[in-house]
């Protein structure tokens, strides 16, 4: 990464300072611990938080919502299978971009109908928590691929917005449970 975009890398619409990158290890030897771990995390919390919906409240996804869900959830955890503190860098932040593409695409839907089915349903209001929290952890899976992975291969994305509070990606682990790999 070069002096200039490390001072600042512009994700979704969030500047993530260099101190953050800083405990991605983008050295380019092999893929980071903590990013691997973070990109665990989410995708956990990710199954954790649309299974809770769809038992809670099962009109808040469509058919078609629920089974393309599936497919991004099952297709983000083969990826990661595929993924170790040994891979490459390179070839694992590729491999990391289309899980966090997948990600992103089932938090995008869980941001639609996570504050209707909170507010209809009160046994979803404690899933409210971990969707913002891994609101606030997935640009730092995105500014490691981006650092790794060319600009030009790099899509956009749609900013995610927390449904309540915002966290730090240390008060997210924190939430999520995933542990801080130093």
């Amino acid at each position: 990464m070069n002096p200039t975009r490390r001072s600042v890398l512009v994700i979704a619409g969030a500047a993530i300072p260099a101190s953050l990158l800083a405990a991605c290890g983008t050295n380019g030897t092999a893929l980071d611990a903590q990013v691997l771990a973070d990109a665990q995390g989410l995708v956990t919390v990710a199954g954790t938080i649309t299974t809770a919906i769809e038992q809670y409240d099962p009109r808040a996804f469509s058919a078609d919502v629920t089974s393309q869900i599936a497919q991004w959830e099952d297709a983000a955890k083969a990826g990661l299978a595929t993924l170790s503190t040994s891979t490459p860098a390179a070839t694992g932040a590729s491999k990391l971009q289309v899980v966090e593409t997948d990600i992103n695409n089932v938090l995008q839907a869980v941001g639609v109908a996570l504050p209707i089915a909170a507010a209809a349903v009160p046994a979803i209001a404690p899933f409210v928590p971990m969707y913002d929290a891994a609101v606030a952890l997935l640009p730092i899976v995105e500014a490691y691929v981006n650092s790794v992975v060319a600009p030009s291969a790099v899509s956009a994305r749609v900013a995610l917005k927390p449904v309540g509070a915002a966290f730090s990606p240390e008060q997210a682990r924190k939430v999520l449970g995933i542990p801080s790999v130093k």
